[in-house]
C-alpha cells in the first residue's frame, strides 16, 4: 500500500505493517476504509476517483464479483466523478459479470448504459458489440435458445467490422460456433478457419473446426485439424497445459483413431496420470520433458 493509504489506515487505528497485512481480508478492510474516507465532506474529486479505482483493482484481483458489481454501478451513477471511457468500461464489465451469473437480461440492460456513453466516442462501440455477442452466445448454448444464437452472430459481425482484423480471432470463433447452433455448417467452417489463421495456437477452435469437418464428411480436413489439436498440446510443457486442453487433445486422439489415423501420443493417459502424481513426481516429469526437448534441439 502507498504512503497515502498508510496514513488513512493509521488514522483509523490500523497498523499498515501489522502481521497479515497482505492477506485478502486485511486488504479488503483497507480498501473499504479508504472508500468510506473518500466520501466524507472535504474529500476531493481526485480522492474519490483514486479510492474507487484502487478498490476495483483489488476486488478484480481477488475475484469478489459481488463487490465489483456494486462498485461498477456506483461508477455509472457518478458522471461528475468519472469520464465517458471509465463509465463505458464499468458498464461493459458490469454486463460481463451479470452474464457470467446467467442474468442475461440484466447484462443486456447494462450494455444499453454503455451505448449511452459512446455518443461522441463511436470507436468504443466495438467493445460493446463483443460483449453483447458473448452474452447472447452464452445464453444460446446454456438455454438452447436459437434466437440468442442469431443475435450472437449479428453482434459478432458488428464487432468484426469495427475491430482490427488481427484482433478478431475469438470473435470469428464465437460467430462460427453460433452458426453451428443455427445449423450453418459451411458458414461455421469459414469463420473457424479464419480464427485459426489469426490465432493458430487456440486449441478449442481447432477442435471445433475438426468436429464440423467430420460431421460434414470432410475426413481429410478433419484429421488434419485433430492433428493440430494434439500437436499444439503435446508441444507445450506439462505445467503449461490446461485441463480443457488435455480433454480436447484426448478427444482428438480418439477421433483420429476412429478415422483410421495413426496416433503417436497418449495425452489422455498423461492426463489420467497427472491426477495421481505427487508434486515431486510432477516436477520430475516436467524436467524429463524439458530434457528431451533440449536433446532434440542439440541433435
Amino acid at each position: 500500500m502507498d504512503h497515502k493509504l498508510d496514513s488513512i489506515l493509521q488514522s483509523s487505528g490500523i497498523d499498515p505493517a501489522a502481521k497479515g497485512s497482505t492477506t485478502p481480508d486485511y486488504l479488503r478492510k483497507c480498501v473499504e476504509i479508504e472508500l468510506r474516507g473518500s466520501r466524507k465532506p472535504g474529500s476531493t474529486f481526485s480522492d474519490r476517483k483514486e479510492a474507487m479505482n484502487r478498490a476495483v483493482r483489488f476486488y478484480r484481483e481477488i475475484g469478489d464479483e459481488d463487490r465489483l458489481l456494486r462498485l461498477y454501478k456506483t461508477i455509472l451513477r457518478s458522471p461528475g466523478t468519472y469520464g465517458i471511457e471509465e463509465r463505458h468500461f464499468a458498464a461493459i464489465k458490469l454486463a460481463d459479470i451479470l452474464g457470467s451469473k446467467e442474468k442475461y437480461d440484466d447484462a443486456l440492460r447494462a450494455l444499453k448504459k454503455a451505448y449511452q456513453t459512446t455518443s461522441f466516442y463511436p470507436k468504443l462501440d466495438t467493445e460493446i458489440y463483443s460483449s453483447e455477442a458473448s452474452i447472447h452466445y452464452d445464453r444460446a448454448m446454456k438455454k438452447d435458445d436459437r434466437d440468442s444464437a442469431v443475435k450472437a452472430v449479428m453482434a459478432a459481425t458488428k464487432a468484426i467490422k469495427t475491430r482490427e482484423e488481427q484482433d478478431c480471432s475469438l470473435l470469428h470463433s464465437l460467430r462460427g460456433s453460433a452458426k453451428i447452433k443455427l445449423g450453418n455448417g459451411e458458414g461455421a467452417i469459414s469463420d473457424l478457419e479464419k480464427a485459426t489463421q489469426l490465432d493458430p495456437s487456440f486449441v478449442r477452435t481447432w477442435k471445433t473446426l475438426a468436429v464440423v469437418y467430420d460431421v460434414l464428411g470432410y475426413e481429410g480436413q478433419a484429421a488434419n485439424a485433430f492433428r493440430e489439436v494434439v500437436s499444439i498440446v503435446s508441444n507445450k510443457l506439462v505445467d503449461q497445459r490446461t485441463r480443457d486442453e488435455y480433454r480436447d487433445a484426448s478427444y482428438a486422439e480418439q477421433a483420429l483413431r476412429e478415422l483410421g489415423q495413426p496416433v503417436f501420443t497418449d495425452l489422455s493417459g498423461e492426463a489420467a496420470n497427472l491426477e495421481i502424481l505427487t508434486p515431486q513426481k510432477l516436477i520430475e516429469l516436467m524436467n524429463l520433458q524439458k530434457g528431451l526437448k533440449d536433446d532434440a534441439q542439440v541433435q
